[in-house]
């Protein structure tokens, strides 16, 4: 007779506090996968968190995403202050394969209005242009309404990127990826395991309104992935991936960049005890990765050869 132990981890956490100073919200996303639906494909999970390391396992789980915010009120001032925001999001790996992309473009592709579907959106056009001019105006006033933030701070992403042109549909390449191989001079290729690396974003005692956080916070990360475009032409399996080779020495200096799952998130009950948690910056293991990318240009080459 063998005993069973069952772990179970619930799949969103949830933890609303209320007074009359201050709001708090504590949110955990524990796991969050995307499968593809596509038969015969290359990659069956398209999206998925990537595990942390043994030593960081064993002694404590961390969430997917997890969100604390906490909000100071005051009846006097119509201007939200937030003395903690912060949000902290794990490592993960998206793999894609043409078909999966082929897919994709072909749900989102245009297709012509029906008679009625065009009536029904005339009708929406003209309900919104009635609407009285204060009650538009109103709605502006609240979009461009500014919170001030004591503690904003967004994690570091770590993404694993893997990509193959392999499978029945390769002569439907989209264009757009069409031009995008033609442009860096490679016809049929693939992508393995490239790790992306950007860094988190950060404000303290600013005001901003929705509209400028979201902008500020997209340029920050869209900025910095295309600034490591790089390292996508570096490991294409063309070469073996020798970004692997060129990251095993760079790892671990990068600046403003922390490991995910070394991020430490507060809670309220943490924030308002006065704790200050959380590490920065990390060695990287560098002999580990010059070895497996040595292997990979050696295997590349023998390829080629045979």
């Amino acid at each position: 007779k063998k005993n069973i132990r069952r772990i179970y981890n619930t799949g969103f956490w949830l933890n609303l506090q209320s007074s009359d100073y201050t709001s708090q919200i504590h949110a955990k996303i524990n796991n969050l996968q995307i499968d593809s639906q596509i038969d015969n494909c290359i990659f069956p999970v398209v999206f998925a968190p990537v595990p942390p390391p043994k030593t960081i396992a064993q002694t404590e789980r961390k969430p997917f995403v997890e969100l604390s915010i906490v909000e100071r009120l005051n009846k006097y001032s119509s201007v939200k202050q937030y003395k903690y925001y912060k949000m902290l999001i794990q490592e993960f790996h998206i793999k894609l394969d043409i078909g999966f992309i082929n897919a994709l473009i072909k749900m989102t592709e245009k297709y012509e209005l029906s008679e009625e579907e065009r009536l029904t959106m005339f009708n929406e056009d003209l309900t919104y242009a009635s609407k009285p001019l204060q009650s538009q105006m109103i709605t502006l006033s609240l979009q461009e309404q500014k919170n001030y933030y004591d503690m904003l701070h967004f994690s570091p992403l770590k993404i694993h990127v893997t990509f193959s042109l392999s499978g029945d549909e390769l002569e439907n390449i989209p264009p757009i990826i069409n031009i995008i191989l033609q442009s860096i001079g490679v016809t049929i290729t693939s992508v393995q395991d490239v790790v992306l690396k950007l860094a988190f974003f950060e404000r303290q005692y600013v005001l901003l309104n929705q509209r400028q956080l979201m902008m500020e916070a997209q340029h920050h990360y869209v900025s910095q992935l295309i600034k490591q475009l790089y390292v996508l032409v570096l490991g294409l399996d063309v070469l073996g991936n020798p970004f692997g080779l060129v990251s095993g020495f760079k790892q671990g200096v990068e600046d403003l960049f922390y490991e995910p799952f070394q991020g430490a998130i507060q809670g309220p009950e943490e924030f308002a005890e006065g704790l200050v948690l959380g590490v920065k910056s990390l060695f990287g293991h560098t002999v580990g990765g010059a070895a497996g990318a040595v292997g990979r240009i050696t295997g590349a080459m023998g390829n080629l050869l045979n």
